[in-house]
């Protein structure tokens, strides 16, 4: 039963969430810093499970899923509220060049995987403070919306955030 919740929140995550690392840095001006404060934004929401919020920060046409059968107060959204604080991002590299539309950064992501977070759900011991990160590379790619920039694949961002950042192409 415990597995079966587990399963369900990390689709929920996988399919409908996206890339909230608030260890990124909002470096530089103009619209590059625009673009950077979005992912970051987008990061410190997936950090707090804030899906209202991360659905804010997301391109029009990307579908988040939404919360239904999702429980806040379960162990293992705990736990993996727990192992989301320990994730750290670093950005890497990608400018908005002048009048693009679109971007794409480059962000280095370290994160506990979240088959540990399954393990320790189903009765391991390990504690996630105890936990290993597993370093991986995402492509965070937006687009312009008006005056603002929206994430176009958060479902990239929220596999790199558990930890399996290597299973995105």
């Amino acid at each position: 039963m415990k597995l079966k919740k587990l399963t369900i929140l990390l689709l929920i995550l996988v399919l409908g969430v996206a890339l909230p690392l608030s260890g990124c840095s909002v470096g530089g001006g103009g619209e590059t810093g625009k673009a950077k404060a979005t992912v970051d934004s987008f990061i410190k929401a997936l950090r707090e499970l804030d899906h209202k919020s991360m659905v804010n920060l997301v391109a029009k046409g990307v579908d988040m899923g939404d919360e239904k059968g999702f429980d806040p107060n379960s162990k293992e959204t705990q736990l993996l509220k727990e192992a989301l604080k320990r994730m750290k991002c670093t950005y890497k590299s990608g400018e908005v060049a002048k009048d693009a539309k679109e971007v794409t950064f480059k962000y280095e992501v370290e994160a506990i995987n979240a088959m540990l977070i399954g393990l320790a759900a189903l009765g391991g011991n390990q504690k996630v403070s105890d936990m290993p990160l597993t370093k991986s590379e995402v492509e965070v790619k937006l687009v312009q919306e008006g005056d603002s920039w929206k994430i176009l694949n958060p479902q990239d961002v929220a596999v790199a955030a558990t930890g399996m950042g290597d299973l995105v192409d």
